[in-house]
């Protein structure tokens, strides 16, 4: 098992010097990136809260002990942000749930 912070070319490093290896992310800097890239597009605070809540809470989807759960939780906040009209299913989906 390996791990780092988002720096691609570590993660790249890493998976090619021990390919058998599960690599995982930093769940402090994830939750810092989405709160930055939250910020960075205008979504109001208290959606930002509940994005971050719903990901990195106490019950948040990082929590989770098995993937459907996991799976459940992760729909839960793509359905928040569609109902919501903050447009930033793709950053998630691309950035930041391949991670969880």
């Amino acid at each position: 098992m390996t791990g780092s912070d988002e720096e691609r070319a570590l993660a790249k490093a890493l998976a090619s010097a021990f390919r058998n290896a599960k690599h995982l992310f930093c769940m402090l800097q994830c939750k810092s990136n989405v709160r930055q890239h939250l910020t960075d597009v205008g979504v109001s605070t208290e959606n930002r809260k509940h994005i971050l809540a719903k990901l990195f809470g106490c019950d948040g989807a990082t929590q989770c002990r098995d993937e459907v759960t996991m799976e459940n939780k992760l729909s839960t906040v793509m359905q928040y942000i569609w109902f919501n009209s903050i447009h930033v299913g793709g950053y998630l989906l691309q950035n930041i749930f391949p991670k969880i």
